[in-house]
């Protein structure tokens, strides 16, 4: 009887030192689990602080540029973000770069070297690739204001009527996915093999069909229309002296172009006198003798007035403005137009009003200035373009650009874990702003 007592409680001792080693490892397993959660949670906060630091240092020099701008280089600012791509800060670096077609660029993604969406006719739109008459006829009845619909087209009812209803934007779209809600337009025509809309060649976006999206493994980012067209950049309100565009109008402002532009008095109140006219432009200063401005009684102003330089006429152009609808009732900037120092020779085809002899003399006349091209002056040096030429050019192409899409990639350097942060920056005034951005 005393063995079989002595035998149990053996038993139960040894079954209480087991349970003990259970707990014990238990808890050390928790603990474990703990050390391990937060040193990964440490980790991604060095590399999400690592990403903003990136996306700051951009911002910081996207605002220096914007009230001091290099005077003669207009790819300063583009230099400047290259260099300062990469750094490192407290445990995590960061790096910047994008793709445009097969070449990769360290810095942000000019969205100005794409095509404003807005700024585009009809007859543009169906130059883009799977494009269809009716697919216009939607992309219309999407961005205008009314309710009519075009021929072809879908409005109000045809989205109500759809299996999850929603309603078409009926302005200005917002982002470049928010193509893929009008009706018959597939993903594929906007993302192609950019299938997370990021810019950048990414490895399942170069290897053939192994994983998800298709793509051709040729080692080029086929965007699609993202790689063409933008809805984000913005017309600045800034001019090269650093200093707020002057609005003209009702013969108001004219005093304030002396300083900045060399005009005289007299020639400046000719301009403010004209930019009070209905349907002025300052484009027309290209083409037309300041002598032959037209007043509110459609005769020339002054007739014995000054010419002015080509010289005058480029930073007239760059910075004053004329009032009118320089704000949408959103209170956003006017559309962008597209930046012809950093468009694509690919996107350049499909431009408004270029045609393919156009585009060659463009892209042969940047290739031989490494500063660029910095006002409309430049432009009136081109062999080939006639003054009446370039003042059409200038009403889709600019000279420099407002909106950035900074993709920065976070690496915390101990683990090597990574976080990627994608913002669209703002500096069509000040302060810069982040319209958008999207952490993961």
């Amino acid at each position: 009887m005393m063995a079989r007592r002595r035998s149990f409680a053996t038993v139960l001792a040894l079954w209480v030192i087991g349970l003990a080693a259970v707990l014990v490892l238990g808890i050390q397993s928790a603990g474990l689990g703990q050390a391990f959660g937060a040193r990964d949670s440490l980790a991604e906060v060095r590399a999400r602080w690592a990403a903003i630091s990136g996306m700051e240092q951009m911002i910081a020099i996207l605002a220096d540029d914007l009230e001091s701008p290099h005077p003669t280089d207009a790819y300063d600012v583009y230099d400047r973000m290259a260099d300062a791509s990469e750094g490192t800060i407290g445990g995590g670096r960061y790096s910047i770069e994008h793709w445009e077609g097969e070449e990769r660029f360290d810095g942000p993604a000019d969205a100005h070297a794409r095509i404003h969406v807005a700024r585009m006719s009809t007859e543009d739109l169906f130059w883009l690739p799977n494009m269809t008459e009716d697919l216009i006829s939607r992309i219309v009845d999407w961005t205008d204001e009314d309710d009519e619909v075009s021929p072809l087209g879908a409005e109000l009812g045809s989205y109500l009527s759809a299996e999850h209803p929603y309603e078409p934007r009926n302005g200005l779209m917002q982002t470049i996915e928010e193509m893929e809600l009008i009706l018959g337009i597939l993903p594929s025509d906007i993302r192609d093999e950019d299938w997370n809309l990021n810019g950048t060649l990414d490895p399942n976006e170069n290897d053939g069909d192994e994983t998800w999206p298709p793509d051709d493994a040729d080692g080029v980012l086929d965007s699609g229309w993202s790689g063409i067209l933008t809805v984000v950049s913005a017309e600045s309100t800034y001019g090269l002296s650093g200093q707020p565009r002057v609005r003209l109008g009702l013969g108001l402002g004219g005093g304030e172009l002396v300083g900045r532009t060399g005009i005289t008095a007299e020639q400046a109140d000719v301009i403010a006198q004209y930019a009070g006219t209905n349907g002025a432009t300052l484009e027309a200063l290209i083409n037309t003798p300041l002598r032959s401005l037209p007043g509110l009684t459609g005769q020339p102003i002054d007739a014995q007035a000054q010419p002015l330089t080509d010289e005058q006429i480029g930073l007239l152009l760059e910075e004053a403005a004329i009032d009118g609808p320089w704000l949408d009732s959103t209170g956003a900037t006017l559309p962008g137009r597209i930046n012809i120092n950093t468009v694509s020779e690919d996107t350049l085809s499909y431009a408004p009003g270029v045609t393919s002899s156009i585009a060659d003399i463009l892209i042969r006349e940047r290739k031989g200035r490494p500063l660029g091209f910095r006002t409309v002056t430049d432009l009136l040096e081109v062999p080939g373009l006639t003054r009446g030429r370039v003042q059409e050019l200038v009403q889709a192409f600019g000279f420099r650009s407002s909106v950035f899409v900074i993709r920065s990639v976070g690496i915390d350097e101990a683990s090597g874990m990574r976080v990627e942060l994608i913002a669209t920056v703002d500096r069509s005034r000040l302060p810069v702003v982040i319209r958008d951005m999207v952490i993961r």
